[in-house]
């Protein structure tokens, strides 16, 4: 029987977080906390939805960054304050139905 090596995923964490913050910061601090209070109005008036849905709606509401990556260190920003909480999967809209969307809700307590 093989013992299973430990694995080190600090540098990958270094790098993702590093991204992250370039993302953040070109996607402008206006645009940062309309897309936060926009996705705490929702999720708290619709409850549970996937992240792709909200970046749609917030779309539609107006919410137009340069990149629809501007949207994940908001995401990121506001799991991290646990505010919001995945809380499920879903299938991708964008990603022809494959799996990895994530499901969002306030979170609780």
């Amino acid at each position: 029987m093989s013992a299973q090596l430990p694995l080190d995923f600090s540098a990958a964490i270094r790098a993702r977080d590093a991204a992250l913050g370039r993302c953040e910061q070109s996607g402008g601090e206006k645009f940062r906390s309309d897309a936060a209070r926009f996705i705490l109005a929702y999720l708290g008036a619709h409850g549970e939805t996937p992240g792709e849905v909200l970046t749609e709606k917030g779309w539609e509401f107006g919410l137009r960054p340069t990149s629809l990556k501007h949207w994940g260190p908001v995401f990121m920003r506001l799991l991290r304050e646990q505010r919001i909480e995945q809380c499920g999967t879903a299938r991708r809209m964008r990603g022809h139905g494959s799996t990895g969307g994530k499901v969002y809700r306030l979170r609780q307590g």
